[in-house]
């Protein structure tokens, strides 16, 4: 009874004082101090689940990083200096090389740190990574008494220096940028080797663009489309079709005409979870359910058609799953010469030059391809936003996408990333001084050697 009660206050009273219990007696260290009791903490904390050897050893390694990320950001919030446009910009680059060292030496432990410190000083970039979804997993702290709980459990000092800053859109500024910096580094492990669908350049993007991408729930969620596609299908490869067109009309999933450039439309677990989305999302959706339904892999393949987005079914047949707003149907199917007066109509093209351009329409690109078309997509939309944060991560994925495949980074991307980098400063202070010297480097290298 005795050992029940001392478990349940220890598990109320979280990992410090779980601590202190391990350290009372060896009895108590083994009742309180398991693997199994820390891996417990660390999952109560932390939304992402890893794997590791030693659960305590791991769960004080991650806390160190955090608590040395907030002494920054709590030396940022309480200097008059830092506040001060006018004060002294030594000062203020000294703050932004030592948040970036810190970043830097332990990016993967502090993403989530960072995204609820910057929302607890009403961060529009944290605070959109905390939108929740309702089909998938929620980030960990919602309420603003749960942000000031979750950093103060960490170091109630900076918990305080930071709930009274002396400027929030300072600190705030600060927390944008070291968390672009954190992203940019995960985005080097989005784009693994076995990625060879147009559904894992969409899982990749949505990790690397989103801390909390829950993309076991993602999976989960195709699965079940694709059992219910499944259980109504015909025999033959053409009821897999009907079957997953049916789906997309009993789910709901229709094109975003109202706000085509919204930055949701290309992330995987809001398109599942609003049933809204571009010809490509909404096309990775379709292919994803169709193969769980028993359609052969690679029977569907992307057509990067001018202006549009299709898939292929067995040469002739064309699917269209975000059709002209005018028709009836949620997911059409177009013969070539449907495909042909579309994109020549859509392009301003005369009937005449169709036929040399027919080879670049019907052209079947690379997976590697239709992931950059999607980045590209991006792009607009993040400059459109005026977005300069999630653009700076989206060229980051970019630029890792090529090296992933062993291409040359395009000197373009690296143009606009160190760009993007520009704009994440304060006072026209740069706030990443290390990063942004090491993309105008990568910038200058990649032109010298293209021309």
């Amino acid at each position: 009874m005795l050992e029940v009660t001392l478990q349940k206050a220890v598990d109320i009273g979280g990992a410090r004082v779980r601590c202190v219990a391990s350290g009372t007696c060896r009895d108590w260290r083994r009742q309180v101090g398991s693997e199994v009791a820390w891996r417990r903490e660390y999952e109560r904390r932390w939304w992402h689940r890893v794997e590791v050897e030693g659960w305590c050893a791991a769960y004080g390694s991650r806390m160190r990083a955090e608590q040395r990320v907030l002494e920054v950001l709590g030396s940022i919030a309480e200097s008059p200096v830092i506040a001060d446009p006018d004060g002294d910009p030594v000062a203020r680059r000294q703050a932004a090389a030592s948040l970036e060292s810190v970043v830097a030496y332990s990016a993967e432990d502090v993403r989530e740190i960072l995204v609820v410190a910057g929302a607890a000083a009403a961060s529009n970039f944290c605070l959109g990574q905390l939108v929740g979804t309702s089909r998938f997993r929620k980030p960990p702290v919602r309420s603003l008494s749960e942000l000031r709980r979750f950093v103060s459990e960490a170091s109630p000092d900076a918990a305080r220096k930071l709930t009274r800053p002396i400027d929030a859109r300072v600190v705030a500024a600060y927390v944008d940028a070291a968390l672009a910096t954190a992203m940019r580094a995960h985005a080097a492990t989005v784009w693994t080797s076995s990625a060879a669908s147009l559904e894992d350049g969409l899982l990749a993007v949505g990790a690397g663009l989103r801390v909390f991408f829950d993309t076991a729930g993602v999976l989960a969620e195709l699965s079940r489309l694709g059992a219910i596609a499944r259980a109504s299908k015909i025999d033959d490869d053409d009821g897999v079709l009907g079957a997953v067109e049916r789906v997309f009309v009993d789910e709901g999933f229709e094109g975003n005409t109202k706000d085509y450039y919204a930055l949701a439309n290309s992330l995987l677990d809001r398109v599942l979870d609003r049933r809204l989305g571009i010809p490509v999302s909404l096309a990775a959706v379709f292919v994803a359910v169709a193969e769980r339904a028993g359609l052969d892999k690679g029977r569907l393949r992307p057509v990067n058609a001018p202006g549009h987005f299709l898939l292929e079914y067995d040469d002739e047949v064309f699917v269209d799953v975000f059709p002209p707003p005018d028709g009836y149907r949620r997911v059409q199917r177009l013969s070539r010469a449907d495909v042909l007066a579309f994109v020549g109509h859509h392009n301003g093209l005369a009937p005449a030059a169709m036929a040399q351009v027919a080879p670049i329409v019907f052209r079947r690109p690379d997976n590697p391809d239709v992931w950059r078309r999607v980045l590209r997509n991006l792009f607009h939309v993040c400059e459109r936003r005026n977005d300069a944060h999630t653009l700076y991560v989206a060229l980051s994925l970019h630029a890792e996408l090529d090296r992933s495949h062993g291409a040359q980074v395009d000197p373009h991307i690296l143009t606009s990333r160190a760009r993007a980098a520009h704009a994440l400063r304060i006072h026209e202070t740069i706030l990443l001084p290390a990063t942004i010297a090491a993309d105008v480097r990568a910038m200058g290298a990649a032109s010298s050697s293209s021309y």
